[in-house]
C-alpha cells in the first residue's frame, strides 16, 4: 500500500453503520491515513449537507456527492466540478412522478427543493421514494426509456427483494457516475490509478471501482461488486474500514 495516495470511500453500508453513524473506530481509522498525507475523498450518493452534519470536515479533502455529479473541495467549500440537470431534464422527471404519484425530492448545492418548490440554483440528482417494488420496476424502465437520465442507486434493498414499504432510488444523468468524477479528481491532482484506493458495497460503486488501483468491497456487498473487488473486507456493522485500514498501513 505504499503507492497510495488517496483513499475514496463510499458512505451508506460502506463508512457508516446501519445506524448511518461513523464510528469512533472508522473515525480513528481516517486519523491514520491523515497522519500519513493520504487524502481523503467521500464519494456518495448524498448530497453535500448530509456529508458536512455526518463527519468532521477537518479529516476529509475533497466531497464527491450526489453519484459523482459534484465535487467539492472541503477546504474552500468550492465547487471544482458538476453535472447539473437541464430544465427539460427536471420537466420530464417531475411529468413523470406527479402523474405516477412518487416522492421526489431535488439535490442543488446545500439545499434540497420538493417537487412544487422554485428551483434557484443548479440540480445535481433527484432522489424518489417508491412505496413497492412494482413501483421501482416501473422507475426503472421509465428511465431506461429516456435519452439522458438513468437511476444511478437503488437501495439495496430492492435487490435483496426485502418487503418494505420504502424504497429509495436516485436519478442522475446518464453521464453521471462516480468513477468519471474520479478519473477527472485524479487529473486534477496528478495522480494515476494506481495511486487510488477505494471502498465501497452497492451497484453506484463500480464505476468507482473501475477507476481505482486497488479496490475493497465490504462483506455486505452486492455480489456483482465482489467479484470485481481485491479485497473483501469486514462489513460495515463490524468496523470494515478500520479492519482493513489497521492492517495495511499502520505499519
Amino acid at each position: 500500500m505504499n503507492n497510495i495516495k488517496i483513499v475514496f470511500i463510499d458512505l451508506d453500508g460502506t463508512l457508516t453503520n446501519k445506524n448511518q453513524i461513523v464510528s469512533e473506530k472508522n473515525i480513528e481509522a481516517l486519523k491514520l491515513l491523515k497522519d500519513k498525507n493520504i487524502k481523503i475523498v467521500i464519494t456518495t450518493g448524498r448530497w453535500d449537507s448530509y456529508v458536512y452534519n455526518l463527519i468532521d470536515l477537518s479529516l476529509i479533502d475533497y466531497i464527491i456527492s450526489n453519484n459523482g455529479a459534484c465535487i467539492i473541495d472541503t477546504k474552500s467549500n468550492k465547487v471544482i466540478y458538476e453535472n447539473s440537470f437541464s430544465k427539460e431534464d427536471i420537466d420530464t422527471i417531475n411529468s413523470y412522478c406527479i402523474s405516477n404519484n412518487y416522492n421526489l425530492i431535488y439535490n442543488g448545492l446545500f439545499k434540497r427543493y420538493n417537487i412544487n418548490d422554485k428551483i434557484d440554483g443548479n440540480i445535481y440528482q433527484g432522489v424518489i421514494i417508491c412505496d413497492s417494488i412494482d413501483k421501482m420496476d416501473k422507475l426503472i424502465e421509465f428511465t431506461n426509456n429516456t435519452n439522458n437520465l438513468k437511476l444511478a442507486y437503488i437501495s439495496y434493498a430492492y435487490y435483496k427483494k426485502i418487503i418494505k414499504n420504502e424504497y429509495t432510488a436516485n436519478i442522475n444523468l446518464k453521464e453521471t457516475n462516480k468513477g468519471t468524477t474520479i478519473k477527472y479528481l485524479l487529473n486534477q491532482l496528478n495522480l494515476s490509478k494506481e495511486n487510488s484506493l477505494c471502498f465501497g458495497d452497492n451497484n453506484n460503486d463500480i464505476n468507482m471501482f473501475e477507476q481505482c488501483g486497488t479496490k475493497v468491497a465490504m462483506e455486505n456487498s452486492l455480489d456483482e461488486l465482489k467479484e470485481k473487488a481485491d479485497y473483501i473486507t469486514l462489513d460495515n456493522n463490524n468496523d470494515g474500514i478500520y479492519y482493513f485500514i489497521k492492517k495495511y498501513f499502520n505499519k
